[in-house]
């Protein structure tokens, strides 16, 4: 039961944080669409002040949404998001260079196995790093998750 418990937790947690990178991805899109298409800038230029716009509201969202993290140490947290996206975005060309060159898979098929991977990396360092709760800063869900457990091992009368 404790183990259901848990699983549901992680669950909500993971699907918040899907939901997330779909909604910023769209919106990337999107932005890209204007930057480019309305605005006439450099595509790379556009594709890296849409990297800055996903990255931020893609922090701002999983602290407040998917992590419920109410730490007031923001920018240490930002830092910390940050360096995790550049790294999984090292990841990612690693991996699809590897998958591509080497594997010899096709190129989309190798990005979609890269962003998968990517996609759990980014959930882990986000849950175990960057919105880590500090004993000081239990949100409330994670006051009531705290409490459903400790009621899962009383004995039952």
């Amino acid at each position: 039961m404790i183990n259901d418990l848990i699983k549901k937790i992680i669950d909500k947690q993971f699907f918040r944080f899907c939901l997330i990178g779909v909604f910023n991805t769209s919106l990337i899109f999107y932005i890209y669409f204007l930057l480019t298409r309305k605005l006439h800038l450099y595509y790379l230029l556009a594709n890296t002040i849409c990297f800055f716009i996903g990255v931020t509201v893609s922090f701002f969202l999983n602290k407040k949404w998917t992590f419920r993290n109410k730490e007031r140490q923001t920018h240490r947290q930002y830092l910390k998001f940050w360096l995790m996206a550049l790294c999984g975005l090292g990841l990612n060309a690693i991996i699809i260079f590897l998958l591509v060159d080497y594997a010899h898979l096709y190129d989309f098929f190798a990005m979609v196995i890269a962003t998968g991977i990517i996609l759990f990396w980014n959930f882990f360092m986000g849950k175990h790093w960057v919105f880590k709760i500090s004993q000081g800063n239990i949100s409330e869900e994670a006051i009531l998750d705290k409490n459903l457990l400790s009621s899962e091992r009383r004995p039952r009368a």
